[in-house]
């Protein structure tokens, strides 16, 4: 089991990104096994929120079981143990009404380098 933070984004005037939402109203956090999981709670339970918001930011910790930490349950940062991590940002889609993933904000940079160095 995975703990999810949504961080709800707003395009204030005058800032360059998105920034996050004030208050208890621009985050929100709940419990989901996996990425999908997370998608379809988001759907079924913060959309609305969503809605209002330029897009949010998606993370995750992993809950392990701690016999001494409170509760039984410990948070671990495992996101940047895979290689292949990146950000996550999600948004509503008002023309197909679905959560999706914003690929085009998550997208990365690949830097090229001159052919000539490769080269013998």
């Amino acid at each position: 089991m995975r703990q999810y933070t949504l961080v709800f984004m707003e395009q204030r005037i005058g800032a360059s990104r998105p920034t996050p939402v004030d208050g208890h109203l621009g985050v929100a956090t709940f419990n989901a096994p996996d990425d999908e999981a997370a998608l379809a709670y988001i759907t079924e339970h913060l959309v609305e929120r969503l809605k209002n918001s330029v897009r949010a930011d998606l993370s995750s910790l992993n809950m392990v079981s701690d016999a001494a930490a409170s509760g039984g349950m410990r948070l671990v940062d495992d996101t940047h143990a895979n290689p292949q991590f990146q950000d996550t940002y999600v948004r509503f889609d008002p023309a197909t009404q679905t959560v999706e993933v914003d690929w085009e904000s998550t997208r990365t940079a690949f830097l090229s380098e001159p052919a000539e160095r490769f080269s013998g």
